[in-house]
């Protein structure tokens, strides 16, 4: 079971680190591509709008299929995607690139629909949030690594626009190889499958209550966050520290690896503390630092706004859970729903960006403040259980072999 778990943690590593690296495109196409900034922003747009327009459909398909054989499909878009995106680049071809792209964030949108309450099904009971947590912190570890290993390419192979050189297609290339191999070795480890017990998803069965409301609206708040910080902190170190952009950019490796530890320290200790409490003083904590930031106003201010990437930790795996625990048989859709719900990722921080220039930066943080209260009040209403307790993803380990 170690080695079939290990291989769906793989998958979280792999859309983490394609994550992490879209958030880098704009600018990078910016000045690969020599376009506008409204050019530039669509790439992330793209990669944000493809949950919308599949995520459903996976889930269909999901009911259908089973976890498996949607695990490969999914894995098998990514890197047609990675791997287009590459060819594009080579080509020189900012089109093809846009549907690079969104295949790519196709692919990966599936792998978040089918991966997540996969794990949770193979997994036992008593271990349900803490293998959550500790994909998620490998999760982590890719959005970690991935801005570093841009920026060494970056440095060392610097971009030639007029001679069509760059050296982020072998970064891409090499993605679409990974997700090859994940395929290889969970066939070579006869990766068990899990089917969903309903044959048709329901929306009027997921939402018989209002708690799933709550928690899709938990997880559109926390992605867009997340994302929200990632982006203004680094302009926070641009105009408030005074660091060149390549130098902000590896500050945020701070940031994303500050959740990549709490990540692997919640999942030893998942089952043996108060998830809700643990929830409730990490988005107070998160609340308190970037206020203090706003205060301050300064290089201290900054370092603040970097930690808070530590109280991000835990939040994704406890909403996740939560929401998993009240899908009922409705598991997939639940799942899907989750990952459109990540829109958060792309509208909130357009909302700080808005704010940037209404109010200034140092007073947008005041947008992730208001945030974080919400999320806190989530955590105290709707985090029911005192302690983790196993989830109830509905689904069938039918424990199928090759």
């Amino acid at each position: 079971m170690a080695r079939t778990t290990g291989v769906l943690i793989m998958v979280f590593f792999l859309w983490g680190a394609i994550t992490a690296i879209n958030s880098t495109l704009p600018l990078y196409f910016l000045d690969y591509f020599r376009l506008t900034w409204q050019q530039a922003i669509s790439m992330n747009t793209l990669f944000y709008l493809a949950p919308f327009l599949t995520c459903l459909p996976c889930g269909w398909l999901l009911s259908r299929w089973g976890y498996r054989r949607m695990l490969y499909t999914a894995l098998l878009l990514t890197a047609a995607g990675a791997l287009l995106l590459a060819v594009g680049l080579v080509m020189y071809r900012f089109r093809l690139s846009q549907c690079a792209v969104f295949v790519m964030a196709s692919g990966v949108a599936a792998l978040q629909v089918v991966t997540n309450p996969y794990l949770a099904a193979l997994s036992g009971p008593s271990r349900q949030v803490g293998l959550l947590s500790l994909a998620s912190a490998l999760n982590s570890l890719g959005t970690t690594l991935a801005p570093l290993a841009v920026a060494v390419l970056l440095a060392n192979f610097p971009v030639n626009s007029s001679l069509h050189q760059e050296p982020l297609r072998w970064l891409w290339a090499a993605l679409a190889l990974f997700a090859v191999l994940i395929i290889m070795l969970a066939k070579a480890t006869r990766l068990p499958d899990a089917t969903v017990r309903v044959a048709t998803p329901s929306f009027r069965a997921l939402f018989e209550g209002k708690r799933m409301v709550f928690h899709l609206l938990a997880l559109f708040i926390y992605v867009g966050v997340e994302v929200s910080l990632a982006t203004s902190t680094a302009s926070w170190w641009v105009q408030t520290g005074g660091k060149r952009i390549d130098q902000a950019m590896s500050l945020m490796a701070i940031y994303w690896g500050g959740a990549l530890v709490g990540r692997f320290v919640f999942s030893a200790l998942a089952s043996r503390i108060h998830v809700r409490m643990a929830a409730l003083c990490m988005t107070w904590s998160a609340m308190l630092l970037v206020l203090a930031a706003v205060m301050l106003n300064n290089v201290a201010g900054g370092g603040l706004l970097l930690i808070t990437g530590l109280a991000n930790a835990i939040l994704y795996p406890v909403i996740f859970s939560e929401l998993l625990k009240d899908a009922r048989h409705q598991a997939g859709l639940a799942s899907a729903l989750a990952i459109m719900a990540g829109i958060g990722g792309a509208v909130l921080p357009w909302v700080q960006g808005i704010l940037i220039s209404a109010v200034t930066l140092r007073y947008s943080f005041l947008l992730p403040v208001a945030l974080y209260g919400l999320l806190m009040l989530w955590a105290g209403f709707m985090c029911q259980s005192p302690r983790a307790k196993p989830l109830s993803p509905d689904v069938e380990s039918g424990l199928n072999e090759h």
